[in-house]
């Protein structure tokens, strides 16, 4: 179904165009933009959940103080140097992320 053919969206298409075809070009933007960001977000967040307060402490007592700037990249990438960073300054702190396995 075509709504409105006669205002174009970023060069890209129609806008109104909310055909099948269409819509997965969306999904298969949206994937190649913010998979992997909305993914290690809600990882994090389940993480987060899961942890006692004093884990939290613990981890976050980690950034105290200190150049973060080097914690950049990908989000794949931004996670791989929040661990190093925390072995690196803290190594006692990674025990923190146990709670990834708990169930909760």
């Amino acid at each position: 179904m075509v709504v409105n053919c006669n205002v174009w969206s970023r060069g890209q298409g129609c806008q109104g165009d909310v055909s099948a075809e269409r819509l997965q070009e969306y999904v298969k933007r949206w994937r190649r933009e913010f998979a992997s960001e909305y993914w290690m977000g809600r990882m994090g967040l389940e993480l987060v959940r899961k942890m006692k307060n004093e884990e939290i402490d613990t981890v976050v007592s980690t950034f105290a103080g200190r150049d973060l700037s080097s914690l950049n990249g990908t989000p794949l990438v931004q996670a791989a140097n929040v661990g190093l960073f925390i072995a690196r300054h803290k190594p006692t702190a990674l025990w923190a992320y146990r709670a990834m396995l708990r169930r909760k």
